[in-house]
C-alpha cells in the first residue's frame, strides 16, 4: 500500500519532469531548432561552435552615429541610399546609435570602410569592419571626426597637399567638403579632421609659408 505522502511526491515528480507535462506540447514556430542534449555546468564555447555565425557576419560593418539615435526605418533608408550600389543584405540596430550593415560580399564591405566617415544629419557616422572579438556595445570612441572651418585661408593653400599639412597639425585629416574641393565658396575651407575626444581643441594654428613667414590661421569648429 502506498502512503498518501509518497503518492503525492511521486505525482509531483512525474508532473515536473518535462516541459510538455507542465505547459503541454512545444509550440510550432519558425526559427532555429536547438539541439536536445544534456548541458554541463561549466561550458566552453569553441571556434567550431561559432564558425557559422562568424562567417555570416564577415561581410558586415559596424556604424556608430555620434549624438543621434534615428528610427530603424530612417537609418535603413539612409544606408541604402549611400551604399545601395554596393549591395546591402540587411540593416539592423544593435544598440543606441549603433547599427550593423551586412553586405552581400567582403569586397563591398571593404569599399564601404575605405569611404571613411559618413555624415548623417550633420553628425559623423564612424564605420568599422565587424570582427569576432569586437565588444560592440562597450566600444569606446577615443577619436571622433570634427568638421572645422579655416576662415580666410588663402586660396593658394586649398590644394590637397597643403590642406593635409595644415590641418595635420591638430589631428588626422580625413576629407574636404564638396564646396572646398570644387572651390565654390572661398570665404573658408571646410575640412573633416579626426581628433581626440574630450580634448582641448586649439582656436588657431601656425605654419610657415614658402617665404619663411609664420602664418597664424584661426579655426572654427562645428
Amino acid at each position: 500500500m502506498v502512503s498518501k505522502s509518497t503518492g503525492l511526491t511521486e505525482a509531483l515528480d512525474s508532473s515536473t519532469k518535462t516541459w510538455s507535462n507542465i505547459v503541454g506540447t512545444i509550440p510550432i514556430e519558425e526559427g532555429l531548432d536547438l539541439i536536445t542534449e544534456s548541458t554541463e555546468q561549466n561550458v566552453k564555447i569553441t571556434m567550431a561552435d561559432i564558425k557559422d555565425e562568424v562567417n555570416y557576419w564577415t561581410t558586415t560593418v559596424v556604424c556608430y552615429i555620434l549624438g543621434s539615435n534615428p528610427p530603424q526605418v530612417v537609418i535603413d533608408g539612409y544606408f541604402r541610399r549611400i551604399w545601395g550600389a554596393l549591395g546591402i543584405d540587411k540593416v539592423a540596430q544593435l544598440n543606441r546609435g549603433v547599427f550593423l550593415v551586412r553586405f552581400h560580399s567582403v569586397e563591398s564591405r571593404r569599399k564601404a570602410v575605405e569611404e571613411g566617415v559618413q555624415m548623417f544629419d550633420r553628425k559623423p557616422v564612424i564605420v568599422k569592419p565587424w570582427k569576432p572579438d569586437m565588444e560592440i556595445t562597450k566600444e569606446q570612441m577615443e577619436n571622433i571626426p570634427i568638421w572645422m572651418r579655416l576662415v580666410g585661408l588663402d586660396i593658394k593653400y586649398w590644394g590637397q597637399t597643403a590642406l593635409t599639412k595644415i590641418v595635420g597639425l591638430i589631428g588626422k585629416p580625413l576629407k574636404a567638403n564638396a564646396a572646398t574641393t570644387n572651390k565654390d565658396r572661398l570665404t573658408y575651407a571646410r575640412v573633416l579632421v579626426e581628433m581626440k575626444l574630450n580634448h582641448q581643441y586649439p582656436s588657431s594654428i601656425r605654419f610657415e609659408n614658402k617665404a619663411g613667414k609664420i602664418i597664424e590661421q584661426a579655426i572654427h569648429y562645428e
